[in-house]
């Protein structure tokens, strides 16, 4: 076939039709493609496609077992960990209402009003200018 008819007319004169043979013999000089001449070696390259097919569901097959045993693993350690976290964290709340309960909430004030007078002093005053500050 002809591919040179989407070409226009002044530029098909000059231009040789495909040659779909030396083609074939230039990508096979280079390595790039496939020629085959035969049935038998089409046939051939079928079968040797088909073996790699099989070939390549086995090994996805034994990738995708030991992914499946690894997140299992992996999840149900994370699970284990995060119900002892949630377990932990549950104690320290519970314990530190305990104390703050005894103790009572008048000695914290100090405390707070520390951290308030910090928070302003040093968090306060914050200068965003770009180009120049006189400060």
């Amino acid at each position: 076939m002809d591919r040179n008819n989407r070409l226009p007319a002044h530029v098909q004169e000059k231009r040789p039709a495909f040659d779909w043979a030396a083609h074939q013999q230039l990508a096979a000089k280079q390595g790039n493609d496939v020629v085959l001449t035969t049935a038998e070696e089409v046939e051939a390259w079928h079968a040797k496609n088909a073996r790699q097919r099989i070939r390549y569901a086995k090994q996805r097959a034994v990738i995708n077992e030991r992914d499946r045993r690894v997140r299992r693993f992996w999840l149900g350690f994370g699970v284990t960990v995060g119900v002892v976290f949630l377990g932990v964290l549950g104690w320290l709340v519970w314990m530190a209402w305990m104390f703050l309960s005894v103790i009572g909430l008048g000695v914290l004030a100090f405390p707070i009003l520390l951290a308030a007078a910090g928070a302003a002093v040093f968090g306060g005053h914050k200068c965003i200018t770009v180009v120049q500050h006189w400060h």
